[in-house]
């Protein structure tokens, strides 16, 4: 496990923030489908799904004058395997002028995603739980079967994406050594909620958080995104962080999770 990050200024949060993120996406590398390219210029990410969430160049840290160069190699690429390209670029991308340099291509854009941190000091042992709800790690190949459908129910995807997200998923597998924790909720016995801890570059990183549509409003989300904060504290991570969709950030601020930075993905 890295050093455990102990600053909390917004400029240290958002870099342990994309380092831990970066370190998610480097897990989809484990799959054979997926290709992935990760040098000390590029972290971009093709998985044959075509949709702009599942692929496009990650990070970014170019030099000024090979930038442009670095960025038509990269669009020929994406193009030759026929896969959407998106940039996500953030506070730590490179050069300074990167959006510039994308929006002077043609690129428009297409997304804001604020990056936020809790302290985990702050947070609550216990937190109220709906009545029948049961949260449990994923263990084993049938739990997450279980999990990628409950996943597929809250982010409400596409039939094509399911069928090109399960392989990955099940690639990358359960192993114990494996950085990243999934948890299941279950109401009732239905596989219902996710979340998934990263346990990277100093920090727990929270992903994957949904919730299937017709357990909204119960406070689903909240209790399994307080178990994945509370695992992240017993490992000994002062902070967690995560991304946030307009749906979720009244969740996550009632959890103490605050704005560190923002990304901006150009399509």
């Amino acid at each position: 496990m890295s050093a455990i990050l102990e600053h909390s200024s917004p400029e240290a949060l958002v870099a342990a923030l994309e380092a831990n993120w970066c370190d998610y996406i480097r897990l989809f590398g484990l799959a054979p489908q997926v290709e992935l390219r990760d040098d000390d210029e590029l972290l971009w990410w093709i998985t044959g799904i075509l949709e702009g969430s599942f692929n496009g160049v990650h990070r970014a840290t170019l030099r000024d004058d090979t930038a442009d160069a670095r960025i038509a190699e990269a669009e020929a690429h994406f193009s030759a395997r026929r896969a959407p390209l998106g940039w996500l670029t953030g506070p730590l991308s490179r050069p300074a002028d990167l959006a510039e340099r994308l929006i002077a291509r043609g690129y428009r854009h297409a997304i804001r995603i604020p990056g936020m941190a809790a302290d985990l000091a702050a947070l609550p042992e216990q937190i109220a739980t709906p009545p029948g709800l049961a949260i449990v790690t994923v263990g084993d190949r049938a739990t997450l079967e279980l999990w990628s459908q409950a996943e597929a129910l809250g982010f409400e995807v596409s039939e094509e994406v399911v069928a090109g997200l399960g392989p990955i998923r099940d690639a990358i597998g359960v192993a114990p050594g494996l950085p990243i924790r999934r948890y299941l909720g279950l109401l009732g016995g239905q596989p219902v909620a996710t979340a998934s801890l990263m346990a990277a570059a100093g920090v727990g990183g929270i992903y994957d958080v949904s919730t299937a549509p017709a357990a909204r409003g119960r406070g689903v989300g909240t209790a399994i995104t307080h178990a994945a904060m509370r695992d992240a504290r017993a490992i000994g991570y002062r902070f967690a962080t995560l991304q946030s969709s307009p749906m979720g950030m009244r969740m996550y601020r009632r959890l103490g999770f605050q704005e560190c930075g923002a990304f901006d993905v150009y399509a």
